[in-house]
């Protein structure tokens, strides 16, 4: 193999490992959100703002979680998907245990 070629099967391999942490990490992220909406306590939250784009809405919303007996305001961005949503409508979240950002969302409807 020529200069040329051991380049270019080089960077053929580092774009598809590359690629495949990219999805991979999506498809872990899908699924870690898939299992605390079925296994842990939902908490009501609140969209103060939202704004439609392409590939669906994002909301500015509202709630609270417990951490070590006490209870945390949280404001975070999430997506709620494609369907109707309204500023002071109530959805249901899953928090993350150790943090207010990317929590699961299931829309109440």
């Amino acid at each position: 193999m020529n200069l040329n070629t051991k380049a270019a099967f080089g960077y053929t391999i580092i774009v598809l490992l590359g690629a495949g942490l990219l999805f991979g990490g999506m498809i872990w992220r899908e699924q870690r959100n898939r299992h605390r909406l079925e296994t842990m306590p939902y908490v009501p939250g609140t969209i103060l703002s939202f704004q439609r784009m392409k590939g669906g809405t994002r909301a500015w919303i509202e709630f609270a979680r417990m951490e070590n007996g006490y209870s945390v305001a949280c404001r975070t961005e999430v997506n709620v998907g494609t369907g109707s949503v309204a500023v002071g409508q109530t959805i249901s979240v899953v928090p993350r245990p150790d943090s207010c950002g990317e929590p699961a969302v299931a829309i109440s409807r």
